[in-house]
C-alpha cells in the first residue's frame, strides 16, 4: 500500500510539473506573438541609398520594448523598467543592438534593412572583395546579398554623379563658389629642391 501511495504522489507531481510547463509555454507563446507585432510595427529609417549619419546612429531601430526584452534575457542584473534600460555593460549593449537588428530584419523577411545588414557586407566586400564571403554572411542572415550591395554601391555612385558641375565631380563637403586653399609639401629628405630629388 505504501508503494502505491508513493507512485500516486509522483504521478501528481509529474502532472503538476507538466501543467506548469504547459502554462509557461502558453505564456511564452502569447508573449512572442505580442513581440512579433511590435517588431512588425518598426518602420524603416534608412533612406535609399542609406546615408552615413543614418548608419552611425546609436539607437538604430531597436525599440525600447525590444531593447529591454533582450537586456532581460542577456543580463540577469537588469531590473524591470518601462523606459529603456540604461544600467547594462557596454558589451551587452552591443549584443542587444546586434541581436535586435537581426530580429527586426528576420521578422520583416529582409524588407526592413538595418544599418548592420547594410554596413557589415559592404565592409567585408570592401576589405576582401570576396563575393562568396558576402553571400555566406547573407545566408546566415547577417547582411544583405551581394547583388543588393552592388545595387547600393551603384545608387551611391549615381548620387555622387548628380554633384558633377562643369565636368568636375565636387565632393559634398565642398561648395562650388567658395575659394579653397591648397597646401603641398614634397615631404622628402631634400626639402631644399623643388623636385625633392
Amino acid at each position: 500500500m505504501a508503494d502505491g501511495g508513493l507512485e500516486s504522489g509522483a504521478e501528481e507531481t509529474d502532472e503538476q510539473n507538466s501543467r506548469a510547463r504547459g502554462d509557461v509555454a502558453y505564456q511564452v507563446y502569447y508573449a512572442s506573438r505580442e513581440l512579433r507585432n511590435l517588431f512588425l510595427d518598426v518602420r524603416p529609417v534608412l533612406s535609399w541609398p542609406p546615408k552615413a549619419n543614418e548608419i552611425k546612429s546609436k539607437a538604430v531601430l531597436v525599440t525600447d520594448m525590444l531593447y529591454n526584452t533582450l537586456a532581460w534575457i542577456l543580463n540577469s542584473d537588469t531590473g524591470f523598467s518601462t523606459e529603456r534600460v540604461t544600467n547594462i555593460p557596454n558589451h551587452v549593449h552591443r549584443w542587444i543592438l546586434s541581436l535586435g537588428q537581426d530580429i527586426i530584419h528576420c521578422v520583416s523577411r529582409g524588407r526592413n534593412k538595418t544599418p548592420k545588414h547594410v554596413l557589415l557586407p559592404m565592409t567585408v566586400k570592401s576589405l576582401t572583395g570576396n563575393a562568396e564571403l558576402v553571400t555566406l554572411l547573407n545566408r546566415f542572415g547577417h547582411g544583405l546579398s551581394y547583388s543588393q550591395i552592388e545595387e547600393h554601391e551603384t545608387a551611391i555612385a549615381e548620387q555622387q554623379l548628380k554633384n558633377v558641375r562643369d565636368g568636375v565631380l565636387l565632393p559634398s563637403v565642398c561648395s562650388p563658389s567658395v575659394s579653397a586653399i591648397f597646401c603641398w609639401d614634397n615631404n622628402d629628405l631634400q626639402e631644399e629642391t623643388l623636385s625633392g630629388i
